[in-house]
């Protein structure tokens, strides 16, 4: 039998407390001392606290209702600001979705240079989310692209509430209903599985891209093991991925895979199943404009750091 392990004893027998008694439908405090003999936790740390950890349901409910009346109020503000704005006689394009309790959900928005600069620059678009600056933690979502400069430029900017397939394709709908339904012919992002399937439903005959950056992280992540267990695995690899047909590529496949016991699930499977977005033999006669990334919307999102944070509210942001 194992014996128990000993915690260490963090009890300072510290006399501070605070005693609360409801009386007459009233939370009354009847006894109080701050007579601590310690010192005081920080409130970066207070949270660790086993107290902290959990909130009641009552509580729970009351921080929800709290949180949904502030954004219902900067709901209304965002709306104002938006109609002010269409009122000017700009090319001024706004979309809000709104749930079933009267709470923000999601916002699209896009203005005349926007809508301007895709109309002339839109053949090759970055969609990407990987921004939350507001203090509702809602996900910024930019569409990006290049100009004749090769300069970056901002085609629209949505927040959304959650980034699920059934949002992603409200977005990608509202963004070809702003673009007066011109469709584009490459996208570039991340692997994402609901935002990939949003495109594939609306831009059907879109070209597809994953991002390289991201790709080569993931696959530096995976490709240890299989280093340590063989020592010619990782030029084996790259030869692989720089073959110049999709033929030389399929059959590379079938000896990386024999060769090395790789198997049908994991990275490398994975990437050979997702081979049209992320190979270069298979994307070499696509339009590009010479990017291989999605650091378009990383850029953006630089421009914008200057600007807000996450206490930021929802009326401030989008303005």
């Amino acid at each position: 039998m194992n014996p128990k392990k000993r915690r260490r004893d963090v009890r300072t027998v510290c006399h501070a407390k605070m005693e609360i008694g409801h009386k007459s439908g009233k939370w009354i405090v009847d006894k109080f001392s701050d007579e601590y003999n310690h010192p005081l936790t920080s409130p970066n740390k207070v949270m660790k606290h086993q107290s902290h950890r959990y909130y009641c349901k009552k509580l729970y409910k009351v921080l929800r209702t709290q949180k949904k009346n502030n954004v219902r109020k900067e709901c209304v503000a965002i709306i104002k600001h938006f109609q002010e704005k269409a009122r000017k006689g700009d090319d001024f394009y706004f979309n809000i979705q709104i749930d079933s309790d009267g709470c923000l959900r999601n916002v699209f928005r896009a203005d005349e240079r926007s809508r301007t600069s895709y109309l002339e620059f839109g053949n090759v678009m970055v969609f990407d989310v990987i921004y939350r600056t507001n203090k509702f933690k809602m996900s910024f979502s930019p569409f990006d692209g290049v100009n004749h400069h090769r300069q970056s430029v901002l085609f629209g900017g949505a927040l959304l509430d959650d980034e699920t397939e059934t949002t992603f394709v409200w977005l990608v709908e509202q963004f070809l209903k702003c673009m007066h339904s011109k469709s584009l012919k490459t996208i570039i992002n991340d692997k994402d599985i609901a935002i990939c399937n949003a495109v594939k439903r609306v831009f059907s005959d879109a070209k597809h891209r994953f991002c390289v950056q991201h790709i080569k992280k993931h696959v530096i992540e995976h490709i240890q093991p299989f280093r340590m267990r063989y020592k010619d695995f990782a030029d084996s690899y790259y030869q692989w991925m720089k073959s110049k047909s999709p033929k030389e590529f399929e059959e590379g496949w079938e000896i990386l895979n024999r060769k090395y016991e790789i198997g049908e699930k994991g990275c490398f499977p994975s990437m050979y199943k997702d081979r049209e977005y992320l190979v270069k033999c298979y994307l070499k006669n696509i339009f590009f404009v010479g990017m291989t990334t999605s650091g378009r919307s990383e850029s953006i999102h630089l421009i914008f750091d200057g600007y807000v944070n996450s206490t930021t509210p929802l009326n401030e942001f989008v303005e």
